[in-house]
């Protein structure tokens, strides 16, 4: 998978960016699937599709696929190294979700649309390819024994650029104590800094001095780690070499790290 889909799964959790991808690269053609126009339960029918770096092709992907019963749509992502494939029934997705994963790739559900954010400036497919007995205009044709068969992936309208991977931020921020001389809290209480997702996406700003600043929210907990105030807060870091017990299993060798200056 590519760094930006693992950014934007940390920011928003699995679900909601699995279904914000999907939501997304399917926007185009959703509406003219099978099913009416129906959107509701189409992700029932759908399997999200991780590719390997080596082979972000939709010939692949349709190759994979194909086993687990007939495909009506395959709508893919280059840049986020994913696509959204569409079966015609509900228990060929779920032939596909259960099977051990295939050696081009990895599979994911796909959640609700409507749980995705709408993005479609910033995500959509980089080439789309439907069946020729699909609602949507034909870029397959019929196969011998009545199935269809894939002509080459046709370009989707172009929604993005592919751009360069966004880096992998990450921020260490010790918790204090959140009473003591300058500090105003109740005794016992702990304050840590939360960076925003658009820190830990785009990581810090850069102020007229130079000096770099990351954006967020101020927790402070009680000594039993409840949550008793929050506010937005802007703090000075500064980049920083990991050590050994910051490097844990999921974090890249590459990821920058920042913590307060």
């Amino acid at each position: 998978m590519s760094a930006d889909l693992v950014v934007m799964r940390r920011v928003i959790g699995d679900e909601a960016a699995n279904a914000t991808l999907a939501r997304n690269v399917l926007a185009p053609v959703a509406s003219r699937l099978s099913g009416g126009g129906d959107t509701s339960g189409l992700h029932r029918r759908c399997v999200l599709f991780e590719c390997p770096p080596t082979r972000v092709r939709i010939e692949d992907v349709w190759a994979a696929m194909a086993p687990f019963g007939d495909i009506e749509a395959v709508a893919l992502c280059g840049y986020m190294l994913a696509a959204v494939v569409v079966f015609r029934t509900e228990a060929a997705a779920a032939s596909a979700l259960g099977a051990p994963r295939p050696a081009g790739g990895s599979c994911r559900a796909v959640p609700p649309l409507e749980l995705g954010i709408d993005m479609v400036s910033l995500i959509g497919p980089t080439h789309v390819k439907v069946m020729s007995d699909s609602p949507i205009p034909a870029t397959g044709t019929p196969a011998a024994g009545g199935g269809s068969t894939p002509e080459p992936s046709v370009a989707a309208p172009q929604l993005q650029t592919p751009r360069e991977e966004l880096p992998w931020i990450e921020f260490r921020d010790p918790s204090v104590e959140g009473h003591g001389p300058g500090i105003a809290g109740p005794r016992g209480s702990t304050k840590q800094f939360r960076p925003s997702a658009d820190s830990l996406v785009r990581g810090p700003t850069r102020g007229a001095d130079g000096s770099l600043w990351m954006h967020g929210d101020m927790i402070t907990t009680d000594e039993r780690g409840r949550r008793i105030d929050y506010a937005s807060a802007s703090i000075r870091v500064r980049r920083i070499d990991p050590s050994p017990r910051d490097r844990r299993p999921g974090i890249p060798d590459n990821a920058i790290w920042f913590e307060p200056f």
